[in-house]
């Protein structure tokens, strides 16, 4: 049987095992255990919240919603999407534009800037979209003319660089100023919640000019729950990547040539991995070969061949 999405949350957490919310909530209560305070179960509600699998924390709100829905107010459940929507880095759309929800674009907790256009953006955070793309009464982040320049190159350079090594439709590039330097952010997700999987691959890059170095981190998350559950998280952190530039097309180029480096050798460790995963793993596990020591043929040969026999 499917795994309800709040149980799949919070095995990811490393809070259940293969029981359901409700179905541990209920134990616990038979077997006398001391009631949860509110503050613990808005703690706990939380933890669920933000360890949803990307396009599932609609779902895990509703299971959560099932046992502490008197802790889980409006303003507490926008306050913690605000949280989610950050951390994962979120794209929220109109018809018009897209934004990449992040520290470095938050203006307030509903308005983001959308540097690409130089606009403010007001942002639903529970419905993670766009309802106002252009903002008036809010104070836009300034940007300095050489920053500017700057900022123009690079994503003009990873908007061409996405477009080509993503699936169409799939991700998109926020370049966001921070202080004196500039943040690369790329996140991309593709969600098939009828099929039983989802996956979001997100991209986050510092640029300090002072250093003429990137630090930062590459995180992917998988969810595929079709009778079972089975997640995948992978982080890896950059540092000190050195980049090479003298004007801000060299700069371009330069965060562009790493941006790909980086991505590709993580893209690579994790088919080294899946290839020798069926070497050394699944070789612990189980025979390689069946019972008769060959490989078999899903053709159907052999078992139209046995039929002809068996008819003789």
């Amino acid at each position: 049987a499917r795994r309800g999405p709040a149980a799949a949350a919070a095995a990811a957490a490393g809070r259940l095992t293969d029981t359901s919310v409700c179905d541990t909530m209920a134990a616990f209560a038979e077997e006398g255990f001391e009631d949860v305070s509110e503050d613990d179960k808005l703690a706990i509600a939380s933890q669920y919240l933000l360890s949803s699998p990307p396009g599932e924390i609609k779902e895990v709100l509703a299971d959560v919603k099932t046992f502490c829905a008197d802790v889980l107010t409006d303003d507490v459940v926008a306050g913690v999407f605000r949280r989610y929507n950050n951390q994962s880095n979120q794209v929220v759309s109109s018809e018009t534009r897209s934004v990449i929800c992040d520290e470095t674009t938050e203006i307030d907790g509903e308005h983001y800037m959308d540097f690409s256009s130089g606009r403010v953006v007001k942002v639903d955070q529970l419905e993670q979209a766009i309802i106002d793309d252009n903002v008036e009464d809010v104070e836009p982040i300034e940007v300095p003319g050489d920053l500017a320049e700057m900022r123009e190159a690079v994503e003009a350079q990873l908007v061409e660089y996405v477009n080509g090594q993503y699936a169409k439709g799939t991700a998109i590039v926020n370049v966001a100023v921070q202080g004196e330097g500039l943040v690369v952010l790329i996140s991309g997700e593709k969600l098939s919640l009828k099929n039983f999987w989802v996956g979001r691959w997100t991209t986050k890059f510092v640029i300090n000019f002072n250093s003429k170095c990137m630090d930062g981190s590459i995180k992917i998350r998988v969810h595929y729950f079709e009778n079972g559950n089975v997640q995948m998280t992978t982080d890896k952190n950059v540092e000190d990547v050195f980049l090479d530039f003298e004007s801000a097309e060299s700069l371009g180029e330069a965060v562009r040539a790493a941006v790909a480096e980086q991505e590709s050798e993580v893209q690579d460790s994790l088919e080294e991995m899946y290839v020798n995963m069926s070497k050394e793993t699944f070789k612990d596990m189980r025979r390689v070969l069946p019972i008769t020591r060959q490989k078999m043929d899903w053709s159907g040969a052999q078992l139209q061949l046995a039929k002809g026999f068996a008819s003789r």
